[in-house]
């Protein structure tokens, strides 16, 4: 498991989506649905990222907003690459 990026949550990532500023490297240069294993619920939740047309990559949608909602703004989101229960990468909200 190898860390994409880590940062405190915004009022902006939760509106907007999360922009990988640093590590998009580690992540699809296409858009793409991601698979990302929730680390604090186990759930496999599916999000919505997108490269194209953009500065820098970020991950948005319905389902992005349903998930950060539940985190107040200055928590760490951390990203991860992730192997097994059908995600590649996992995400942790401490």
């Amino acid at each position: 498991m190898a860390r994409i990026m880590e940062r405190y949550l915004t009022r902006q990532d939760k509106d907007e989506g999360l922009k990988i500023s640093n590590g998009a490297h580690l992540l699809p240069t296409v858009n793409t649905n991601l698979r990302v294993m929730d680390g604090n619920s186990e759930e496999v939740l599916v999000f919505e990222y997108q490269v194209s047309g953009r500065e820098t990559p970020v991950i948005r949608g319905k389902k992005w907003k349903k998930f950060i909602g539940r985190y107040s703004t200055g928590v760490t989101v951390t990203l991860y690459t992730y192997q097994g229960s059908d995600a590649d990468y996992q995400i942790l909200v401490r």
